[in-house]
């Protein structure tokens, strides 16, 4: 009778586990993935010859404006056919490029949209501050940021230049070409590094200030002008 008794306490535990809700409770957590990897989208730049350039573009470079160095290198191949670039929108890059007379055009501190950027090539994209006999291939950007800012005073800046020594004789370069810079209003541009420079400034007025001998290395150069730079007359390069 015992184990009949146990037999029937057994198989009546057996058979009221069998309809236990097996379902998750509220308690459980279900954890989705997702499985499609989300795609990277790129703007397109293109080069392309314009006014003063000499034949065609043999080469070109990009890079980040923050980079050193130049980056990405594309030859004209086929000839006659745009060189193109696919960026990350949303950032600012620098730009170079050689045509067929070795000359250098440069296109600075652009920022590229989704829709893309086209760099028509132009004369005055050339500029003899950049004027320097190393191979077309030199990847290394060699500029400084120079920021230039007046002091109460000075009256409004007409020309900005700066004046160096290529080996070859002086070269004068103009930076503000046709603008006004106010009073209390910063000017930048950008040089050519481990070089001596002079620079010279004028007014509206005809004042001439100018500070000289200095010798720009990596990194950004700042002068804020003022009474003591003045100068009455003094020799200007034509």
């Amino acid at each position: 009778m015992k184990k009949a008794a146990f037999y029937l306490i057994l198989c009546f535990l057996l058979f009221s586990g069998c309809g236990e809700n097996t379902e998750p409770t509220s308690d459980s957590t279900t954890v989705k993935v997702d499985e499609t990897p989300e795609v990277q989208q790129y703007a397109t730049v293109s080069v392309i010859p314009g006014d003063g350039v000499s034949g065609q573009i043999k080469n070109a470079y990009c890079s980040l404006s923050d980079d050193d160095d130049w980056g990405i290198f594309h030859d004209a191949y086929p000839v006659n056919e745009p060189i193109t670039f696919q960026v990350v929108p949303g950032r600012h890059y620098d730009f170079k490029c050689l045509d067929s007379g070795n000359n250098r055009f440069f296109k600075w501190d652009v920022l590229i949209e989704e829709d893309g950027f086209e760099w028509h090539v132009q004369s005055s994209d050339s500029d003899n501050l950049f004027r320097y006999y190393s191979h077309p291939s030199d990847s290394h950007k060699g500029v400084a940021l120079v920021h230039i800012t007046t002091a109460p005073g000075c009256g409004v800046l007409s020309s900005i230049q700066t004046i160096h020594d290529d080996g070859f004789g002086e070269v004068c370069v103009e930076h503000l070409n046709g603008q006004f810079l106010q009073p209390n209003t910063e000017f930048t541009f950008r040089i050519r590094t481990h070089r001596s420079y002079l620079f010279l400034v004028e007014n509206t007025y005809g004042d001439i200030f100018f500070i000289c001998d200095i010798q720009i290395e990596e990194g950004d150069f700042h002068w804020e002008i003022s009474s003591r730079n003045q100068r009455g007359v003094i020799w200007v390069p034509q």
